[in-house]
């Protein structure tokens, strides 16, 4: 059987139209954190024994004990419960993030034992990118409550949890709810996490929580396509077969150039595009003023963390975003938000993008990368205008110097 056919076991019941009978909870059992909605299920590409339930990051990790593994589950209306471990999340609370790409978490599940679930769950027929002022269906409570998209900003400040943690979703998704009053309000406890669908029944986002004060919308939302191409995954769709088995089974090949913007996997340039306007940002907050030299060499500090895959993170976003690591990143810092409205109306912006690409195209280890590298390695940096040298640098020579930084390695 082809996975895209319909499953010889049980399939997902059809709700196109009308109440959803979908509330499938999502929770981490190890800390006491809140309960969450299950927006989807993915197959991930690495892993095909195995597939990963999707909710908001804050659900699964309130703070900084969440560890993966830790036990979860999906707890459905009629299907009872299904057992699963914490896989990844954003914001890592643990390290205090500030400035997150995404509000997600992933739940590791055995395919088999999702099959208890199948009618509990709305499954959607495929993912979009939410478009300005469409209309929009967000799935919660048992409801499909009406909404409408209003626009993509560069940065959400969010508030979450019992501890009350603070931190930020970068390009996150603003759209408006219409009340219904039969819903029993809107935007309730257990909310964060539900699938925002289109009209289409298309997944094209995950509900992260209510929109801060002046926002001009209602409710915030990580677009579907940024988490597909973080969790390198595909969704499971409505029919799809669940079974281990089925799932074997090649699906058809996705066109190379879909004549709209919805397809069924991610484009590897997903990827690409979100690690490159993170990455074109930090090297135009941190050095624009120094040109091309000084932009590109904060592009190879950015991939020499990524290639010592320390706790500076494993990729290009993590390492940018690392909490306190570059400053154009800070809360509080002025150049921060002229960083998150530039656009490429601003030549130096426009150059560091095209740098970007040409950085996110290759791999941080590839030889000609290190090869070119002005910065001989270098991990660290500052300005020689700051009246006096950090304590991390106290003692150390300098390997660069270029345009108003002195760079360093070798820093423990």
């Amino acid at each position: 059987m082809r996975a895209n056919q319909p499953s010889s076991r049980r399939a997902p019941p059809d709700h196109a139209a009308g109440r959803a009978l979908a509330w499938v909870h999502a929770l981490n059992e190890s800390h006491g954190y809140g309960r969450g909605t299950l927006a989807a299920v993915l197959r991930p590409a690495s892993r095909p024994d195995i597939l990963l339930g999707l909710t908001a990051g804050h659900v699964v990790s309130e703070d900084e004990r969440a560890r993966v593994g830790d036990p979860c589950t999906l707890r459905g209306g009629v299907g009872g419960t299904v057992a699963g471990r914490l896989f990844d999340w954003y914001p890592y609370f643990r390290a205090v993030d500030r400035a997150v790409p995404m509000d997600a978490g992933l739940i590791e599940l055995a395919a088999p034992a999702l099959e208890p679930l199948v009618d509990d769950f709305a499954w959607p027929v495929g993912w979009a990118d939410p478009l300005p002022g469409e209309r929009l269906r967000l799935l919660v409570r048992q409801h499909q409550v009406p909404a409408r998209m209003v626009r993509v900003v560069p940065v959400v400040p969010m508030q979450a949890g019992l501890a009350n943690l603070r931190y930020e979703i970068l390009d996150a998704a603003l759209f408006d709810i219409e009340a219904d009053a039969s819903a029993g309000g809107v935007l309730q406890p257990g909310d964060s996490g539900a699938p925002v669908w289109n009209e289409r029944d298309e997944l094209v986002g995950v509900l992260s929580g209510s929109a801060p004060a002046g926002a001009g919308a209602a409710a915030v939302m990580t677009p579907i396509r940024r988490i597909l191409a973080w969790a390198k995954a595909d969704l499971v769709l409505r029919h799809d077969a669940l079974d281990l088995e089925d799932r074997g089974a090649a699906r058809p090949a996705v066109p190379a150039a879909p004549p709209t913007p919805l397809a069924s996997a991610v484009p590897a340039d997903a990827v690409a595009a979100a690690a490159a306007l993170v990455l074109a940002r930090t090297m135009w907050g941190e050095a624009r003023e120094d040109g091309a030299d000084g932009m590109g060499a904060v592009g190879h500090v950015v991939l020499n963390r990524v290639m010592g895959a320390s706790w500076w993170g494993r990729d290009i976003e993590s390492v940018c975003l690392r909490t306190a690591q570059f400053s154009c990143w800070n809360a509080g810092d002025p150049n921060r938000p002229k960083m998150l409205a530039v656009t490429a109306a601003d030549p130096q912006f426009t150059m560091a993008s095209s740098l970007a690409a040409a950085f996110v195209a290759q791999a941080p280890a590839d030889p000609a990368r290190v090869r070119a590298d002005p910065t001989l390695g270098a991990t660290h940096y500052f300005s020689r205008r700051l009246p006096r040298w950090p304590a991390w640098a106290a003692g150390r020579s300098p390997v660069a110097e270029i345009g108003h930084h002195l760079f360093f390695k070798d820093i423990g």
